[in-house]
């Protein structure tokens, strides 16, 4: 059961104009707040309980926790990623007019854009789910490139969610002159630079150590003297 997910926004998007007698939207200053929220995939097996807290604007956020702590689901709740023929992308559609393109300039399916359980934005919260299966259904008949594509020209807010390949490969590292070489012990290897980018100096990218390469010199550091690192390398302690 949600509770209380509230997303509080100004401004507006260049891809969506907001309706007519609401306000505007700007999703770059988005403020998420999740206010006493409980959730459950199967009843008695709670995942959160009475979760609150809040993302602000120009600020990063994070949620800390062990393995099947919520993590997830919590970003499962804010955000929905739907299935294309070769990878995921996340829709945003905001109000009745981003419903209206994405049936129709999207998919083409002007049927759905009236539809009884699907024509205003209060009907499909109350039937997320199979609006969540049907979005899904028309979603997995195109590719990621296409469906980008279809979604870019109808104006609705979407982006690609890149597997580990798919971000190695992007265009912006090249384009943006992020990868640099380093060295290893068993040869060269690219690497990208840290994200902070500063005008009068670039972030020091040395070269990966060996296995054992440097436990002399930081033993020596924590005060360790020769002999006592000699001792422990005798008895196994360290290789």
């Amino acid at each position: 059961m949600f509770k209380h997910i509230l997303l509080a926004t100004d401004g507006s998007p260049a891809s969506e104009k907001a309706d007519d007698d609401k306000p505007a939207l700007k999703l770059n200053d988005a403020r998420i707040e999740l206010r006493d929220v409980t959730f459950a995939y199967r009843e008695g097996e709670t995942v959160l309980n009475r979760m609150s807290f809040v993302a602000e604007p120009g600020k990063v956020t994070a949620l800390v926790g062990p393995s099947g702590g919520g993590k997830s689901t919590v970003l499962a709740l804010v955000l929905r990623f739907y299935e294309v023929t070769d990878g995921e992308i996340l829709i945003g559609v905001q109000n009745d007019r981003g419903w209206r393109a994405l049936m129709v300039d999207v998919f083409e399916r002007e049927d759905l854009v009236d539809h009884p359980r699907y024509r205003t934005n209060i009907v499909r919260v109350e039937n997320r789910g199979e609006v969540d299966e049907l979005v899904g259904s028309l979603t997995r008949l195109y590719s990621t490139t296409d469906l980008d594509q279809r979604l870019a020209a109808a104006g609705v807010p979407a982006a690609a969610l890149n597997d580990m390949a798919g971000l190695l490969e992007h265009p912006q590292l090249e384009k943006r002159a992020r990868w640099r070489s380093v060295g290893t012990e068993n040869g060269p290897i690219d690497a990208v630079l840290p994200p902070m980018t500063y005008s009068d100096v670039e972030m020091r990218m040395g070269d990966v150590p060996a296995l054992g390469q440097q436990t002399d010199s930081l033993l020596a550091e924590l005060g360790l003297t020769g002999d006592r690192i000699a001792e422990l390398r005798r008895d196994g302690s360290i290789g």
